[in-house]
């Protein structure tokens, strides 16, 4: 049977895992941990703001490879969605001012943590 959660100890460290399905959590590199206290979470690793933005419009921004498919945080006066066409290009589509939230800007910032597929 596979641990799939450690409370406690796992090698030096104290803390809490949970592993992905099929992977033991006692031996499970970071990547296949769906929840690991020893990575810190939610941490900003770009960010920016998108001023006066155009409704259906694409907004490449460029942002550090992070190996892994990062969670993006949007806010501001415009709905707005975003895709990754590549490792290092977060493209912010601007759909319209209709949010409800006054002003004329999107705010965007890519975090460390994973989406989880």
């Amino acid at each position: 049977m596979t641990n799939r959660i450690v409370i406690g100890q796992r090698g030096a460290a104290s803390g809490i895992w949970v592993s992905k399905p099929g992977k033991n959590a006692l031996t499970a590199s970071e990547d296949d941990m769906l929840l690991s206290t020893t990575l810190p979470s939610l941490q900003i690793v770009a960010s920016g703001v998108i001023n006066s933005p155009s409704n259906f419009t694409d907004y490449d921004r460029t942002i550090p490879n992070l190996g892994f498919t990062p969670v993006v945080l949007l806010s501001g006066s415009h709905l707005a969605a975003y895709t990754f066409p590549n490792a290092t290009t977060l493209r912010i589509r601007v759909l319209n001012n209709a949010s409800g939230v006054p002003g004329n800007a999107v705010t965007w910032a890519v975090t460390n943590q994973r989406i989880l597929h």
